[in-house]
């Protein structure tokens, strides 16, 4: 769903049993008014807990250096914050309405399988004389 669609259900829900009308172009007001308010009680509180909704919280991210895996070049990357979205309970229980019992039993399988196959994953002490590494690729020797 993009904007528009999204605006357009929204003005459809917020005039169902209302006397007045809301138009798509209010609705956009709304969610603009809705985001200038939100960033603005972050950058006071640093945490903002809406509920049904759930909660932002402003976290810092340290500098750390990367590695260009085309070229191999190291960069910095600079201190930066960033926004974390923690869902709330309730929002959480509406969206899992939509997972079917059959969808569930299948959910449930997949874990499983899994976490069998993150087992598999790592390399016994023994098996790590066959492997040579040259960069970040791993050759086997035969």
């Amino acid at each position: 769903m993009n904007n528009k669609e999204f605006l357009t259900e929204m003005s459809k829900k917020m005039s169902t049993g209302s006397s007045s009308a809301f138009t798509p172009a209010m609705c956009q007001k709304m969610v603009a008014e809705f985001t200038e308010c939100l960033v603005g009680a972050l950058e006071s509180d640093n945490e903002v807990i809406v509920a049904g909704l759930g909660s932002f919280e402003i976290k810092k991210k340290n500098e750390r250096i990367i590695v260009n895996p085309t070229t191999g070049k190291k960069m910095l990357v600079p201190p930066k914050l960033a926004i974390n979205f923690k869902m709330s309970n309730t929002l959480k229980n509406k969206i899992n309405v939509f997972v079917k019992p059959e969808d569930q039993s299948e959910l449930a399988n997949y874990d499983s399988a899994r976490k069998r196959t993150d087992k598999n994953v790592f390399v016994k002490p023994e098996d790590q004389s066959e492997f040579t590494h040259s960069g970040s690729e791993k050759k086997r020797t035969d």
